[in-house]
C-alpha cells in the first residue's frame, strides 16, 4: 500500500503539495512507532498503515495545530481541534493492538 496514494484519494479535491503529505506522513509514522515500541528501521505493519491514513487526513481535517475550530458567541461555546498528540489518544485502541511490550 501506498500511503501517499491513499491519503490523496480520501482528501479528494483538497489539494496539498506532496512535501506537505509526506512531512504529516513522517511525523506521525514516527509517533506511531514510539507509541507501539515498533523497530524503527522498518515500514509499519499494513494495518497500522489504514491507521497512519486515517490520523493524516484526520490532522489535514482539523489544522493540526490545536487552533480554535468554531467559535459560538452567544452562550459562549469555543471548540478547538486536535493536535498530534491528541491524535494519538484518540486512536490508542487501533494503536494497542499493534503495540509491543518493552523490557527493562
Amino acid at each position: 500500500m501506498i500511503v501517499l496514494d491513499e491519503i490523496k484519494l480520501r482528501l479528494g479535491e483538497i489539494s496539498i503539495a506532496d512535501d506537505l503529505l509526506q512531512s504529516f506522513i513522517n511525523e506521525l509514522t514516527y509517533k506511531i512507532i514510539h507509541y507501539c515500541n515498533l523497530p524503527e528501521n522498518k515500514e509499519p505493519p499494513e494495518g497500522l498503515q489504514y491507521v497512519l491514513v486515517r490520523m493524516v487526513v484526520d490532522n489535514i481535517n482539523n489544522d493540526g495545530n490545536g487552533s480554535i475550530g468554531s467559535m459560538k458567541v452567544g452562550d459562549t461555546q469555543i471548540n478547538y481541534t486536535q493536535t498530534a498528540e491528541q491524535l494519538i489518544t484518540s486512536y490508542q485502541t487501533d494503536l494497542n493492538r499493534f503495540r509491543r511490550l518493552v523490557w527493562p
